[in-house]
């Protein structure tokens, strides 16, 4: 499993499967934990700050992190359902906001995700 978040469909990814698997459920083959999953979400936002930094993107980010960290908190207390739904509701603030696509060299710049 890889585990650094490189774009926003790959945070979106992994935000699904914590939904679904955390707190302690995650797949033992991939050795995902709770604090990896929430390092690469980060890992992730930091990312798409690096490549698209429009004042929209980095408004999104700044609104998506405290919502992580009301998620962490959740589970740490045990409250599953209620940190789940904050993960849909930083799902929703991602999905909404347009980012650029990093561009590899020799390649056609990407539409934005």
């Amino acid at each position: 499993m890889k585990y650094g978040c490189e774009n926003k469909t790959e945070i979106l990814l992994r935000l699904n499967y914590m939904v679904i698997h955390a707190p302690d459920s995650f797949p033992p083959e991939g050795g995902m934990t709770l604090e990896l999953a929430f390092a690469t979400v980060e890992y992730g936002l930091r990312r798409i700050e690096e490549i698209d930094g429009r004042p929209q993107v980095v408004e999104a980010v700044n609104q998506i992190r405290p919502e992580l960290l009301t998620a962490r908190k959740l589970f740490d207390e045990g409250e599953v359902v209620p940190a789940c739904h904050k993960l849909q509701d930083v799902e929703d603030i991602l999905r909404s906001v347009h980012v650029k696509t990093e561009v590899w060299p020799n390649s056609e710049a990407a539409p934005p995700i």
